[in-house]
């Protein structure tokens, strides 16, 4: 079993963490994709693809605007490194 990371820079363990950025484009798109499906649910609710396609929309949309990236951390000085 492998241990954990040394830090190349002041020889401290590292931890796994996962950082969380979001790009402002990505988030208009995720919001105005989030708000079309709202409009299809309430206005085609009535037909079984509308709801569908609304629903399908909704849920697409809740992934959308972000990126994570699994990186390394050292616990002393706070040094990231991405991991595989």
């Amino acid at each position: 079993m492998q241990g954990k990371p040394i830090c190349p820079y002041c020889a401290w363990p590292m931890r796994r963490r996962t950082r969380s950025r979001g790009n402002v484009v990505g988030i208009i798109k995720a919001l105005l994709v989030l708000v079309l499906g709202l409009v299809i649910l309430v206005t085609l609710f009535w037909t079984i693809v509308g709801a569908i396609i609304g629903l399908l929309m909704i849920i697409l949309a809740l992934g959308m605007g972000g990126t994570r990236t699994r990186v390394w951390q050292c616990t002393n000085c706070r040094a990231t490194f991405q991991r595989a």
